[in-house]
């Protein structure tokens, strides 16, 4: 995509938030990063506490948000098709191990992957609503020719 598109933050809430692509995508990094820290603590340790996070604060802390957003978008897809070969090597007994969430209390190593799947689907879409309102606005007549 192009970097203005990438860069666009939303001037309206087109469903998305106020959030940009940007931000969007570093958020994604950072709660990935979280998200395999809490899986690793749970399968080497037994039932870790995990405690919740501000991801707010989360984000701003990590330094992403002076990232631009194509090393984002690029970071993001590298680590996570990193981690997904580390995922698929869990077995059974793995993914059953357990550790406590400070908000959602016992959480399994797989409740753990399907959330960060569930979450990062959530802002994958929040990212093409945005690229759909802004590719929208440029559109000028063609909306008459349909979706």
């Amino acid at each position: 995509l192009p970097e203005d598109v990438l860069d666009e933050a939303p001037e309206e809430d087109a469903g998305a938030g106020t959030w940009s692509i940007q931000v969007v995508a570093a958020h994604l990094v950072d709660s990935h990063r979280r998200q395999v820290g809490r899986l690793r603590r749970i399968i080497t340790e037994e039932r870790p506490e995990i405690p919740s996070v501000d991801e707010w604060e989360s984000l701003e802390a990590s330094g992403l948000l002076a990232e631009q957003t194509h090393v984002l978008v690029d970071t993001f897809a590298e680590e996570r098709l990193t981690d997904l070969e580390w995922y698929a090597s869990l077995d059974a007994d793995a993914l059953r191990r357990t550790g406590m969430h400070s908000v959602a209390g016992e959480v399994s190593a797989a409740e753990v992957l399907n959330h960060a799947a569930y979450h990062d689907s959530q802002h994958l879409g929040q990212i093409a609503r945005l690229i759909e309102a802004f590719a929208d606005r440029g559109r000028g007549n063609m909306r008459n020719a349909g979706p």
